[in-house]
C-alpha cells in the first residue's frame, strides 16, 4: 500500500522547498523527494558557491575558497532542514506512474492530491564536447575546484561562462572565452556586454565571439601521460584556428532536468525542452 500525502514535491531546490513550506504552514501534509542534496542547484552548484568564488581571491588559494563555500553551504542546508520540519523527506529519484501516483526509488509508490515538479536544471551538453571530468569539465564540476589550470578555455559567453572566466583568471589562469553569438552576454543588455569586454581586455582574457568549437584533442606528452588540450575554433565567417589549453570548461547554459520522470504516464510532452504551464504554473 502506498503512502499518501496532500502534496508531493519532486525536487528540494528553492522552488520545491518554498512550496513545501507554504503548504506546511496551512497544516497540510507534504512529501519532498530529492535525489541529491537539499537546496538543489542554487545552493549546491549554482548561486551560492559561484558567488563565493567571485569574492576577492582567497590568500590561501582556490581550494581554501572552495572549503569556505562548503562550510557556508552546510550551514544553509541546515536551515532548509528547519524549513522542512514536518515534511516527509524521501531520498531518491521519482518516476510518475499516473495521475496522483509516483514511484520513489528505494521507498516504493507514493500518492498525493497535488504533485509539483521542481526538478531544476543541469548543464547543457554540447555535441562533440564530451565531459570527462579532467580535460573537459562542466559548470557543476567547476564550482568546487581544487586547483587552477594554467590555461583554461571556456566555451560559452553567457552568465555562467563569464563568471567562471572571471574566477579562474583571478586565481592565475590564462583564460580564453569562446561564444557562438556575436557578443558576450547575448541575452542581456548590449551596454553590459561592452563594459564586460573592456574589463576582460584589461585582464588579458582572450575573447572569441561568433565562434564555435569544432573539435577537441588531448595531445600526448612526454613520459606517456596525456598532455595539453588542442581546441579547434571555427568563426562564423569561415576562419579557423587552434588554441592550446590545459582544460576546457563547457558553460553553454543549462537545460530543464526532466529525464527519468516518465512524463508520458501523465500525458505531458515537453516543448523545446520545457514543460508548458498556465498562468498559475499548472500543467
Amino acid at each position: 500500500m502506498s503512502e499518501r500525502f496532500d502534496h508531493l514535491v519532486i525536487g528540494a531546490g528553492p522552488g520545491g522547498v518554498a512550496y513545501a513550506e507554504t503548504v506546511l504552514g496551512r497544516g497540510e501534509s507534504v512529501a519532498v523527494v530529492e535525489a541529491g542534496s537539499l537546496g538543489g542547484v542554487c545552493l549546491n552548484r549554482g548561486c551560492i558557491p559561484t558567488k563565493g568564488l567571485l569574492q576577492p581571491p582567497h590568500v590561501d588559494g582556490i581550494a581554501a575558497r572552495t572549503a569556505d563555500n562548503r562550510a557556508a553551504i552546510d550551514s544553509l542546508r541546515a536551515g532548509i532542514v528547519r524549513q522542512l520540519k514536518g515534511a516527509t523527506v524521501l531520498t531518491g529519484t521519482a518516476r510518475l506512474l499516473g495521475s496522483g501516483r509516483v514511484e520513489v526509488a528505494g521507498h516504493g509508490p507514493v500518492s498525493a492530491d497535488t504533485i509539483v515538479i521542481a526538478t531544476g536544471s543541469r548543464p547543457r551538453p554540447l555535441e562533440g564536447l564530451p565531459v570527462d571530468g579532467r580535460y573537459v569539465i562542466d559548470s557543476d564540476q567547476a564550482v568546487a575546484p581544487e586547483h587552477v589550470p594554467a590555461r583554461l578555455l571556456v566555451v560559452g559567453g553567457g552568465a555562467v561562462g563569464v563568471e567562471f572566466a572571471d574566477v579562474f583568471e583571478q586565481y592565475g589562469a590564462t583564460v580564453t572565452l569562446v561564444e557562438a553569438a556575436a557578443r558576450l552576454l547575448p541575452g542581456e543588455d548590449e551596454w553590459l556586454s561592452k563594459q564586460l569586454v573592456r574589463g576582460f581586455a584589461r585582464r588579458d582574457i582572450a575573447i572569441h565571439t561568433a565562434t564555435t568549437v569544432s573539435g577537441v584533442t588531448v595531445e600526448p606528452a612526454a613520459g606517456g601521460d596525456n598532455g595539453p588540450v588542442r581546441v579547434q575554433l571555427q568563426q562564423t565567417e569561415g576562419r579557423a584556428e587552434a588554441v592550446t589549453c590545459d582544460q576546457v570548461l563547457v558553460a553553454a547554459g543549462r537545460e530543464a532536468l526532466l529525464a527519468g520522470l516518465n512524463l508520458a504516464a501523465v500525458g505531458l510532452v515537453p516543448e523545446r525542452g520545457f514543460l508548458t504551464v498556465d498562468d498559475w504554473g499548472r500543467t
